[in-house]
């Protein structure tokens, strides 16, 4: 009776497709259309990175001119992260630099990187620096973005090379959550240089009621 009973719940879960067996054909028809969703989405990534930069470059010329010492070598950087991490387990303690930075040409967005540096600090073991670099250039003409994910290891690379990997060498998935990560940065970016646009605004909107004082 049992064993009826397993065979006719069987039965029902194949017909509503509970434990369909897929084909190869439907298996390629799936990945191709998740493929092609992903694909859709890293378009819209291009689509908000190019916003988020025009609404960057409305804002440069203003910080070019009341923050100009604070553009090094044509770069406005912006700390995000800086402190001090280790592995369980190890006496190998690393410090850890992450940041944000707009390269200028003439007032304008040339290029947008995100920056991460970890460097061992143990004295009697080598120096380590382990050094991975995402960088954004866009073109104006289009919505398109050239991305460049750069990486630095030692031990495995010439202490003063860079290897640059081609993002339509890797998967789709790792190259969706580079355009994120760029997308989410560009945009962590841009909330900054309002603030500062803001609070300096209202620094001289002080001074100027002020004056009116008796």
């Amino acid at each position: 009776m049992k064993a009826k009973l397993s065979i006719g719940v069987l039965a029902v879960l194949f017909t509503f497709g509970v434990l369909a067996v897929e084909t190869p054909e439907e298996t390629n028809t799936v990945l191709s259309e998740m493929k092609g969703k992903k694909e859709k989405e890293i378009l819209n990534l291009e689509k908000d990175i190019l916003s988020f930069q025009n609404q960057i470059n409305e804002i440069l010329p203003f910080f070019v001119e009341k923050k100009a010492s604070e553009i090094k070598n044509n770069k406005i950087i912006k700390e995000t992260r800086s402190g001090y991490t280790w592995e369980f387990g190890s006496r190998e303690i690393f410090v850890v630099n992450e940041s944000i930075d707009i390269t200028l040409n003439n007032s304008k967005v040339d290029s947008f990187s995100i920056n991460f540096r970890k460097s061992r600090m143990n004295d009697r073991l080598n120096p380590t620096t382990f050094l991975k670099a995402i960088v954004g250039k866009t073109d104006a003409e289009s919505t398109k973005i050239n991305l460049k994910v750069q990486n630095k290891e030692p031990g495995i690379l010439p202490e003063d090379e860079t290897q640059n990997i081609d993002l339509n060498s890797v998967s789709i998935k790792e190259k969706l959550s580079v355009y994120r990560l760029y997308r989410d940065n560009l945009f962590s970016m841009l909330k900054y240089l309002e603030l500062r646009k803001e609070a300096e605004l209202n620094k001289r909107n002080s001074v100027v009621r002020g004056s009116f004082r008796f």
